[in-house]
């Protein structure tokens, strides 16, 4: 009788070190996962940031010949 409950106590406990196994699995899925969506949300953060200098430089740039073309004009 002991060496029955053995063996079912052995079964239960291999059942359960696989349900831990996937679950560790699983977690190390995620924990990718999540690694790779702050990667990408860095360089996106990266790209926003370049491209709203480039906004700002031709929002400049506009500004000084928007400023030029009435002084041109008094001239002419």
């Amino acid at each position: 009788m002991t060496e029955i409950l053995l063996q079912q106590l052995e079964e239960k406990m291999m059942v359960r070190l696989s349900e831990l196994e996937g679950s560790r699995r699983e977690s190390d899925n995620i924990k990718r996962e999540l690694d790779n969506a702050k990667r990408e949300n860095a360089a996106l953060k990266m790209e926003r940031e370049k491209l709203e200098e480039r906004i700002k430089s031709i929002i400049a740039l506009l500004e000084t010949v928007n400023v030029a073309e009435p002084a041109m004009q008094a001239v002419g």
